[in-house]
């Protein structure tokens, strides 16, 4: 069941998460029509000697060719810390969907050789740095009254994911990548991330028990 779910959010959410950086020079990528004068092509200096005239045209116009320079690029693991909310707003189906995204970004942060680690926002003191069963009886016993606050700030190369309610978006920085969820029927919760929508159809009801229970 959250296999299906996860299926769901590769399908509408194709993030990846490396990131490509660039890295020592490799050379030259090929011509350009604007760069730094060191690197003007030997026979527009040419030009320059044997007709100045003709040079100042075409550096007027945009025509003068300049070599432009190669990088290597590297892909470049990313270590998340993603924050869930467990208050009020998100009881029912969000929790199914909060766990199956959980489970959904650990995959591809440490399928990119990165670090991964999650905690609820209403208990900012505890953080975890897996998904196994203890952390997951965690999980399904972290339910509170309180709403959310704003994320703690991470050190270090952490990215920050919050997980929660609409009415969050509020307190959230606008460097944490957010995703959104709401309940909008008894087996539909609809997410909201990146400008997209998604209407992601929660396993029967009794199978969604059987999840937050077991």
């Amino acid at each position: 069941d959250l296999g299906r779910l996860m299926n769901c959010l590769d399908r509408g959410l194709p993030l990846s998460t490396t990131a490509v950086r660039s890295g020592e020079p490799a050379g030259w990528s090929g011509l350009v029509s604007k760069g730094p004068w060191e690197r003007l092509v030997v026979s527009e200096w040419a030009l320059a000697q044997s007709y100045p005239e003709e040079f100042v045209r075409r550096a007027d116009e945009g025509e003068l060719g300049f070599w432009d320079l190669a990088k290597e690029s590297h892909q470049a693991a990313r270590s998340l810390w993603v924050w869930v909310d467990a208050g009020p707003e998100q009881l029912g189906g969000c929790r199914v969907v909060q766990l199956a995204i959980l489970f959904w970004l650990q995959k591809k942060c440490l399928d990119s050789g990165g670090q991964f680690y999650w905690g609820v926002v209403q208990e900012p003191e505890r953080g975890f740095d897996k998904l196994a069963a203890d952390e997951l009886h965690t999980f399904l016993k972290a339910r509170s009254v309180d709403p959310p606050r704003r994320p703690p700030e991470r050190m270090d190369s952490l990215e920050t994911w919050c997980v929660g309610g609409l009415s969050w978006g509020s307190q959230i920085p606008r460097d944490v990548r957010q995703i959104s969820l709401e309940q909008i029927g008894t087996n539909l919760v609809e997410l909201r991330a990146f400008g997209r929508r998604l209407e992601l159809e929660l396993p029967a009801s009794k199978q969604a028990v059987r999840l937050l229970r077991s």
